[in-house]
């Protein structure tokens, strides 16, 4: 039997760690509520008309682009997980509607297919 009690507080801790590493590179973005805008390294203070440093300032707000991109798709999932255990539909796949074996649970608590139907 899945000890969902478990898996929960490791999704609650991937989600922590999620929103802490979003802050490292990203903003709440004001027009997306619950989404989040990616940020220069040095937030944007020291703006310089230098080409280099220009190209250097843009070059690192694609990078936290990219970055905030794949953190906020991760943070998505868990967050997924997280309500499809509070409304009791955990650990079902969205493919087919079979359980998710306990072993693919373990590995990635916040599955949302079984193996048959992983990406």
């Amino acid at each position: 039997m899945t000890d969902t009690q478990k898996l929960k507080a490791i999704l609650l801790e991937e989600q922590a760690q999620l929103v802490a590493s979003l802050g490292t590179v990203a903003v709440r973005d004001p027009h997306n509520p619950g989404g989040y805008a990616a940020i220069e390294g040095d937030q944007g203070h020291g703006h310089t008309s230098d080409d280099n440093d220009l190209a250097d300032e843009l070059e690192e707000l694609g990078n936290n682009s990219a970055i905030t991109r794949d953190l906020e798709t991760r943070l998505e999932i868990v967050n997924k997980a997280l309500t499809d255990l509070e409304e009791g539909t955990y650990g079902v796949c969205n493919e087919c509607d079979a359980d998710i074996e306990e072993d693919r649970l373990g590995a990635d608590p916040a599955a949302q297919t079984c193996k048959i139907h992983m990406e």
